[in-house]
């Protein structure tokens, strides 16, 4: 449908189209299941007596009836044996030729009159083909809506990734954090480690009660406050 028939519709009409044909974009990539469902939709709609249904298929319909009629015409005036003679002076449309045949048909040549299209739709246009409406013009916007709905889920796509990764990035932020801080911790008892086993060694017979006063508590050797309770009690 070209530009100029759309606008011409009524705005209840163009609103029953957008309804009707714009999810088929969604659920159809390819033009014929698209197009062929929304014919579905306005014979249904025509047989429901929606008068937007019924606005669009005559719209649509009569630039259609107009090529049908030209085509036929065409065929009709030249499906006899022989070519019809041409009217004499004086001679009326109403009459029949010689022989019986019908009168030629006004506007094909043959009445005086010059070529080119007749009242009723007729005419000597070498193109007698039948063409469909908007079948061109709803080609870009296929292609572009298409296009579109593909980007959009692409997106999405990107999106929901970026949004994992964040998750993981702050996840990952927090063990870092974590392990930093065991890391310094683990270097300030391994420091305190080290400075006890100098100790030790200047002096051998120092007691388990004497490492406190080196720095070093249930923690630096990895066990609770209890077990090396128990520990220095069992020496």
């Amino acid at each position: 449908m070209t530009a100029s028939r759309y606008h011409s519709l009524s705005a209840a009409t163009r609103q029953w189209i957008t309804d009707n044909y714009g999810p088929l974009f969604a659920q159809h990539v390819d033009r014929n299941r698209r197009t062929g469902e929304f014919m579905d939709v306005m014979i249904e709609g025509i047989q429901a007596g929606e008068l937007s249904a019924i606005e669009y298929f005559k719209v649509v319909l009569s630039p259609v009836l107009g090529a049908l009629d030209h085509d036929l015409m065409v065929r009709f005036a030249h499906s006899g044996g022989e070519t019809p003679p041409p009217a004499g002076p004086g001679e009326t449309g109403g009459t029949k030729a010689p022989g019986g045949t019908t009168p030629p048909i006004p506007g094909l040549g043959g009445d005086g009159a010059s070529p080119g299209p007749a009242p009723g739709g007729c005419g000597t246009g070498t193109d007698a083909g039948i063409t469909i409406p908007g079948q061109r013009s709803f080609l870009p916007a296929d292609l572009v809506h298409a296009r579109i709905v593909e980007v959009s889920k692409q997106l999405l796509a990107i999106r929901a990734n970026q949004k994992h990764l964040r998750e993981q990035e702050k996840d990952s932020r927090a063990f870092r954090k974590l392990l930093d801080g065991q890391y310094a911790e683990l270097e300030t008892q391994l420091r305190a480690l080290r400075r006890a086993k100098e100790r030790i060694k200047e002096n051998p017979e120092i007691g388990l009660d004497a490492l406190a006063a080196l720095g070093i508590g249930a923690a630096e050797l990895g066990m609770s406050d209890a077990d090396l309770v128990a520990l220095a009690g069992a020496v």
